[in-house]
Formats: structure tokens, C-alpha cells, sequence
């Protein structure tokens, strides 16, 4: 029986957790399949991989794209080749954008007079720098309180430190994903800030770029969202996932494995899946 959580984030993007010590709070909470989806970044499926065999827990290798031009909208990827050139050059752009967005946020806290240091280990390498590092660099300088905090004061949308992203097609990100083997899910859905009318337009070029699946079972998902996004999952014949989002004990998301009790259909979705996952390989 799948007990699982798919989508996870560590500090290969913007987790508090190694991927080891996630894999660890998994083995405490029970759960036993799951999804490392760092931001734009694979580096940590590797290490969760193999603390998980010494655990009895199955992981398949995944990613969250951050893609929209109209709204942001994210992409979770299942069963990545992590080794695809093409995959790995994409991230490796989308990871140059987000240190030059990093260097433009910081170069704004100093004219507001809160310099921070970016961690060096976000600057080389292949780890994910975003708001959240920024924010926990803040509190440990003392200027605010929590990364709530830090965004709602500075780094959110519109405020003083503030820096757009660069746009990437959310269509691009579910052709590449198909073109490498991968299977795309739309994540959080009720995230998505557009009127009713753009987004089921958009939603219909999703599907015609090879979108196969609505991530329902997210700590911000609604019973009414889920089951309105249910509905369209069938309409479409699209499959279902569903977790934590987990980055923080604490946080504004759920802790790893909390979204499993109000998902019923776990196991036949998971299996579901996997079978989509070695489809998509196939071809």
C-alpha cells in the first residue's frame, strides 16, 4: 500500500532539509514512496535515493519548473532522466536566472540598508537560489522576524525588494518534459491567478503540449477547488497526485506525508502513475 508524498522540496532549492534528513522525517511520518521536486534543480534526488534504500522507501526523481507568463504557474515533472542534456541545460539556464534575480533583490536590500550575503553554495554548483534563502539570510541578520515577514515587508509582489522572474513558456516546460521521458502534472492549480476565462484557455494548450496530470491533494487546495479540479482531472482523463509541498516544519505548507489522510484514492493514483512514468519512457 503507497503511502506517498510527491512533491518535496531540500536544500537543493529551498528545503531547510538535506534530502537525507527528509527521507528520515518520511520514515518517522510514515510514508513510503516519494518525490523530491526541488525549484528548477534534480541535485538532491541522488542522495534521497540512496538514504532511502537503507529505509525501505521508494523515490522517484522529480522537479518543479517555474514557468507562466501570465500568471505564474509551476510544473511538476515526474521520473526526470536526470542525465538528459536537454533537461540539464534548461535547468542549468532557469538556475543563472534566478542568481541574477537573487543579486538584483540583494542590491535592493542594500539601498534599503539590509545587506545580506547570498550562500556561496547557491552561487556555483547545481542548487537553486530563491526568495526564501534571501529571506532566512534576513532573519539571521536580524531585519526581520520570519520569512513570512521578509515577504510581506519586502520580497512579495510589489514590494520594495521586489524583482520579477524571467518568463519561461509553462508550454515549453510540458514539451521538454515529454520530449525527455517525463510525465508533466500541473502543480497547485488554485495558485494560478487568472481569470476563469485565461486560464481555461491556457489550460487547453496545456493539454495539447501533453499535460497529463492536476496535483489536487495540496496543502492549498480547498475541498471545493479539489473538487472542482477533480472534475476537470476526469473530464480530461488526467491523472491525480497530491503532497506536501514541504520546505519548512512550520511553514505555510504541510509537513511531509499530512496531505495522505483526505487523499482516499492514494495507492490507485500512485500506481496509475508509475504506469504513466514507464509509458512515457517507452516512447
Amino acid at each position: 500500500m503507497h503511502r506517498a508524498d510527491l512533491h518535496i522540496h531540500t536544500t537543493a532549492s529551498d528545503g531547510v532539509y538535506t534530502p537525507s534528513k527528509v527521507v528520515l522525517r518520511a520514515k518517522e511520518k510514515g510514508v513510503n514512496f516519494l518525490a523530491i521536486t526541488d525549484h528548477d534543480c534534480i541535485a538532491g534526488i541522488d542522495e534521497a535515493c540512496q538514504y532511502a534504500k537503507l529505509h525501505d522507501i521508494r523515490v522517484i526523481s522529480g522537479v518543479e519548473l517555474s514557468t507562466g507568463n501570465n500568471a505564474e504557474t509551476h510544473v511538476l515533472g515526474y521520473g526526470v532522466n536526470q542525465t538528459d542534456p536537454r533537461l540539464n541545460a534548461f535547468l542549468k539556464q532557469m538556475r543563472e536566472d534566478r542568481k541574477e534575480r537573487a543579486q538584483k533583490i540583494c542590491d535592493k536590500l542594500i539601498a534599503l540598508q539590509m545587506p545580506v550575503s547570498l550562500p556561496n553554495e547557491y552561487l556555483a554548483g547545481d542548487k537553486a537560489l530563491g526568495r526564501p534563502q534571501i529571506a532566512r539570510a534576513m532573519m539571521e541578520r536580524g531585519y526581520v522576524g520570519s520569512v513570512q515577514e521578509a515577504f510581506e515587508k519586502y520580497l512579495g509582489s510589489n514590494r520594495p525588494a521586489y524583482v520579477p522572474r524571467k518568463k519561461v513558456e509553462t508550454l515549453q516546460a510540458i514539451r521538454l518534459l515529454r520530449e525527455i521521458g517525463a510525465v508533466p502534472v500541473l502543480a497547485h492549480p488554485c495558485q494560478i491567478h487568472m481569470s476563469e476565462n485565461a486560464l481555461t484557455k491556457e489550460f487547453s494548450q496545456w493539454l495539447d503540449a501533453g499535460l497529463m496530470g492536476i496535483e489536487i491533494y495540496h496543502p492549498s487546495m480547498s475541498p471545493a477547488y479539489r473538487l472542482k479540479w477533480k472534475q476537470i482531472a476526469n473530464q480530461y482523463h488526467l491523472m491525480i497526485t497530491g503532497g506536501s509541498d514541504f520546505h519548512a516544519p512550520g511553514d505555510k505548507h504541510a509537513d511531509i506525508g499530512e496531505m495522505i489522510d483526505a487523499w482516499n484514492t492514494c495507492n490507485e493514483d500512485v500506481e496509475r502513475l508509475m504506469e504513466a512514468v514507464q509509458m512515457v519512457k517507452g516512447n
